[in-house]
């Protein structure tokens, strides 16, 4: 998703039709082209449910440009799983986010949840994030610099089966 189009869908570049319709999310300036901005509580993209978007192993990245450091958290992106339980939020396979004026990343490994502040973020400048898990290694990434490494997640993503779509923005 590049985000360019303008309009209120975020075309799936990557060939396997998962386009996203945006609900309040507003397309300004970005790090490269266009960008989208978020207000943080209910803006959002919805990019469906998909089988693709609910895999074992993999990465998720975004730029992100926080406005402010405000304590609440915000996803920049998530992948949501549960076990069927009433949970008061979603637990993320994998998740991508700001807490407290740090990068937040979550990952769900055979019904374990961490989730982590990591690095720094510098108010209305753009930082790329990452995460990624490879069946073994849960690494995660700011600005290409690795910023913790877990050499012994052993496992796959998930807990349960998808709670609901993937989603780009919004709030945990």
């Amino acid at each position: 998703w590049l985000f360019d189009e303008g309009g209120g869908t975020a075309w799936d570049y990557s060939g396997h039709g998962n386009h996203g319709k945006l609900s309040g999310a507003r397309h300004e300036a970005g790090k490269f082209g266009m960008s989208l901005s978020f207000d943080g509580v209910d803006d959002i993209v919805n990019c469906g449910n998909a089988e693709i978007l609910h895999p074992k192993l993999g990465t998720l990245t975004a730029w992100i440009s926080p406005e402010s450091d405000d304590a609440d958290e915000h996803s920049a992106a998530t992948l949501p799983y549960d076990d069927g339980d009433e949970w008061d939020y979603p637990f993320r396979t994998l998740g991508l986010g700001v807490h407290e004026g740090r990068p937040r990343f979550s990952i769900t490994i055979f019904a374990i949840n961490w989730a982590r502040n990591s690095g720094e973020l510098a108010t209305d400048d753009w930082t790329h994030v990452a995460i990624t898990f490879d069946g073994v290694n849960d690494a995660q990434y700011v600005n290409g610099e690795l910023v913790h490494n877990d050499p012994n997640a052993t496992g796959f993503l998930g807990h349960g089966k998808p709670r609901s779509t993937f989603v780009i923005g919004g709030r945990s």
